[in-house]
Parts: structure tokens; C-alpha cells; sequence
């Protein structure tokens, strides 16, 4: 009797298992009144009987008007219990920025994944990206001022390489600019607005943006860091103003202002240089023509050296100059240099420029074309985002969509390019025609 009870119980448990099927759900984790430049986290659950096999390749997609990323963190491992049958799962989270309020659903796609439908079997299949809707509301009083930063916290510092009251005509001083937010990416946080006073020249570095990092209240957070150099040309009291910040705490649902205190500089002038005449002395007689003879030879030595000297400096100077001049164009046509005018192209307002920057990025590298450079990362991020602004710049009329789409392209490139520790590689494509004197 226990046998045929037990026989029962695994036909029972084996049929519950065929009659399982995969299952995928949405939360949208993001709680409250959503705004335009919030990042909103939606967690996609994927769930299976057994276990995986492969594990589910959640899809790159496009949002119309917001940046859509998969967060950088691990898969969550899940255990749930439906129907009395048991299923494993596996959750990942979609970051997204909603530029405009509105209406934004989940688009269509499909979630690829193996698991064994019956223990030791695997199956390779697919369920749909489950359907979630969020409304997102402007922020409050933003639309005078345009786009405002949404985070869950912000912190504004600064730091300076030497003391601004001991500076002196002709000195240099650094200043290094944080803005630290938690709930946003780093290339969301805004660019300062730096001003100088008259007498001091200022130099901005290109920023560096950090994700991921850990945060004060020990969560994640993301960092934009930037450097000023000033040089100051005149002597005096100088003040290099102030600058503020400002961003809607999604939190307490309230604007706030971070500001930074203006620095006072205490020039002063720069020690003078003073050419002394050298009275003369009288002259002293000769004691002997040895002493004479001595001086005459001691004078051909250092015209001797002179001539010499000059003759090194006429051959070997226009060689310097030249190897110097070569190397600074070298400099100037390196992938970094290019880079750093891709990217402050892409940071610009400016999404034509954006594309012309782009595109002598990629022509530096040998690629004839932007689509060739696209085609050889493949890289489905970078190739979506790429149709959609080169659509967006050359058939919209609204600039506010070329912006949008330019800010996913510039995630995409940046993704690519210092997420996976990639440069733009050299393409040295052979030439159409044979050479003509073999």
C-alpha cells in the first residue's frame, strides 16, 4: 500500500511539472509620483519549473523620448511556489529616464532562455517582455527653466591644490568640482556654470563620469567630476564666484539648491627682475706675456666652443622643431583627442555637430563610413541607437527629439567604449586597385 502511494505521488509531482510553463512578470520598484529625468527601475522576474539551462538574455529596447539601460548589477537568484508547483527565477532591472512627461508602456520582445522541462532535459525557448505602463508628471515649476536634474539626493563639493590667499602674478590654481546623486546615471548630472573674474583666465578639463559607486548612505550612486584651472594675471583682491546647482528630490517631492561658496584670491605682484650694470674695474697691468698669451688661448677656446655650439643648434634644431611639430599632430589625431571632441559634441546642444564629430572619429580610424564603425562593434545598443538619431536628424522637425536620441547614442558609445575597456581599433582596409608597379 505505501509503495502504490508513493508510485502516486511522483506521477502526480512528474505531471505537475509538464504542466508548468515558464512565466515572466513586472514591478515597476520605482514608488511615488514619477517626473520627466527620473530614473524609474522596472524589475523583470523570469520564472521556470526545475531549473535554468541558459540563462535569460533580456533585451536592449527603445523607448520613444527616455534612455533605457540594464542595470549593472548581478542577477537576482529567485524561489517561488505557484499552483503548487515550484519555480526558480531570475530577476534583472531596467533603468529608465523619461525625458518628456507622458504615457510610456514596455514595448514588445521576447526573452530567450533554456531551462529542463523535465529534469535533465533542456529546452530552449522564449516568453514575452511582460507588459508594464507608468505616467510621468513634469516637475514641479520646471517649465520656465527647462530640464532639471531628478534625483534621490545630491552633494556639491569642492576642493582646491593650494591656498588662494598666497598666489602670486602668473600662478595657478586648480579647483576640482563633485556633484555625487543617488537614483540617476552619471551623464544625466548637469554641467556647471563657471565664471571668472576680470584679470584671471580659466582652462575646463572634459569630466569624468563615474556609475555604480558607493554612495553616503552606503547605497550606489553616480559622480560627475570636474577641473578648473585659473591663472591669475593680475595683482590684487579677486573672487572667483559662486556656482549652485539645482534638482528635485524625488524623495520628499520638493525642489532643492546645492550651492558652492565663492573663493577669495589674494594676488599679489610678481617679484621684479633687476639687470645690475657690472661698474667697470680698472685695469690691471700686465705682469707678463705668459699672462697675456695665456688669455689669448682661453678666448679661442670658448669661441671655439661657441662655433661649435651654434653649429650643433643650426643642424639639429629645425630636426627638433620638426619631430616636435609631428608629434603634436600625431597628438591631435590620436583616438583619445578625437574621442574627446566626440564627447563634448555629444554633450553639447548642438546634435548636427554631435554627427560631424562622430563622424571624423570613426573616418580617423579608417572606417569609410559611420554605419561601417556601427556594423563592426556589434553592438545592438550602439546600432539602435544610431538609426534612431540618424531618423530623428535628418526627418524630424522637433529638436527636442534629436536631443533625446543623441543622449542614447552617447550612452550606447560610451557603454561600449569604457564599460568594456575598448578603444576605437585602427581599420587598415587594403586598397581598392593593385599597386601600379608591382
Amino acid at each position: 500500500m505505501r509503495i502504490l502511494a508513493a508510485a502516486f505521488l511522483v506521477l502526480f509531482w512528474h505531471h505537475a511539472a509538464l504542466a508548468a510553463d515558464p512565466f515572466a512578470e513586472a514591478t515597476i520598484a520605482t514608488k511615488g509620483t514619477l517626473v520627466a529625468g527620473q530614473q524609474i527601475q522596472i524589475d523583470i522576474d523570469v520564472f521556470v519549473p526545475n531549473y535554468f539551462t541558459a540563462p535569460p538574455q533580456f533585451p536592449v529596447f527603445d523607448l520613444p523620448n527616455a534612455i533605457v539601460t540594464l542595470s549593472d548589477g548581478r542577477a537576482q537568484n529567485l524561489n517561488v511556489v505557484r499552483d503548487a508547483a515550484q519555480y526558480s527565477g531570475i530577476r534583472r532591472t531596467y533603468l529608465i529616464i523619461p525625458q518628456l512627461a507622458g504615457d510610456y508602456a514596455l514595448p514588445t520582445a521576447d526573452i530567450e532562455f533554456g531551462y529542463a522541462a523535465v529534469p535533465g532535459q533542456s529546452v530552449t525557448t522564449k516568453v514575452p517582455l511582460p507588459p508594464a505602463r507608468f505616467h510621468v508628471d513634469e516637475v514641479p515649476g520646471s517649465g520656465d527653466t527647462g530640464p532639471i536634474l531628478a534625483a534621490t539626493s545630491l552633494e556639491l563639493s569642492q576642493t582646491l591644490d593650494s591656498d588662494p590667499g598666497k598666489l602670486t602674478v602668473g600662478d595657478t590654481l586648480v579647483r576640482t568640482v563633485s556633484q555625487t546623486a543617488g537614483g540617476t546615471q552619471a551623464m544625466m548630472l548637469p554641467q556647471p556654470h563657471f565664471e571668472t573674474p576680470a584679470g584671471v583666465r580659466m582652462y575646463v578639463k572634459p569630466p569624468r563620469l563615474e556609475n555604480g559607486i558607493k554612495g553616503a548612505g552606503g547605497g550606489s550612486a553616480s559622480k560627475r567630476t570636474d577641473s578648473i584651472t585659473y591663472v591669475v594675471e593680475r595683482e590684487g583682491s579677486l573672487t572667483i564666484p559662486g556656482l549652485s546647482v539645482d534638482w528635485y528630490d524625488t524623495g520628499n517631492a520638493s525642489r532643492q539648491q546645492a550651492k558652492l561658496s565663492t573663493i577669495a584670491l589674494t594676488v599679489k605682484a610678481a617679484p621684479a627682475t633687476t639687470n645690475a650694470i657690472i661698474p667697470d674695474m680698472p685695469a690691471q697691468p700686465q705682469s707678463s706675456r705668459a699672462t697675456s698669451l695665456h688669455t689669448i688661448v682661453l678666448a679661442g677656446i670658448i669661441l671655439s666652443a661657441a662655433v661649435l655650439a651654434a653649429w650643433f643648434c643650426w643642424i639639429t634644431l629645425p630636426r627638433l622643431f620638426k619631430w616636435m611639430d609631428a608629434r603634436q599632430k600625431m597628438l591631435e589625431r590620436s583616438e583619445p583627442a578625437r574621442f574627446r571632441q566626440l564627447y563634448l559634441a555629444l554633450n553639447s546642444d548642438n546634435p548636427a555637430a554631435a554627427y560631424a564629430a562622430l563622424g571624423t572619429w570613426t573616418a580617423s580610424a579608417g572606417y569609410k563610413s559611420i554605419a561601417a564603425w556601427a556594423a563592426a562593434t556589434q553592438d545592438q545598443e550602439i546600432l539602435n541607437a544610431l538609426e534612431a538619431f540618424e531618423a530623428d536628424l535628418y526627418r524630424s522637425h522637433i529638436a527636442a527629439n534629436s536631443k533625446v536620441t543623441m543622449n542614447k547614442l552617447a550612452s550606447a558609445i560610451f557603454s561600449w567604449r569604457d564599460g568594456n575597456g575598448k578603444r576605437l581599433d585602427v581599420k587598415h582596409e587594403k586598397p581598392a586597385l593593385p599597386p601600379l608597379n608591382p
